[in-house]
């Protein structure tokens, strides 16, 4: 499950929950972003599953047969609707459950 964010600047970073099933994942969309993205980066790399960019969808995988936390984060680069840098970074807070 993974509850909405919200956010209203071009320069955020921003902290969610997530809770993924053991060795499963899913993929993160954003939308209500005024600007163009030009890319997606990982800025921190998870300790236990697997996280990456697939074209401009950041993702993350749950090892098989694990169960607790994990953490990783990722960031939107780009340009914001007037021509300036716009970068948001989102943290997330994984539980794995069985």
């Amino acid at each position: 499950m993974v509850p909405p964010m919200n956010f209203n600047s071009q320069i955020a970073e921003l902290e969610g929950q997530l809770t993924v099933k053991a060795g499963k994942g899913c993929g993160f969309g954003i939308s209500g972003i005024d600007g163009a993205i030009n890319e997606v980066v990982i800025t921190q790399k998870p300790k236990v599953g697997l996280a990456g960019v697939r074209g401009t969808t950041p993702y993350y995988v749950a090892k098989p047969g694990y169960q607790g936390a994990d953490e990783f984060a990722y960031a939107y680069i780009g340009t914001n609707q007037y021509g300036g840098p716009m970068r948001v970074v989102i943290k997330r807070k994984v539980t794995v459950i069985p």
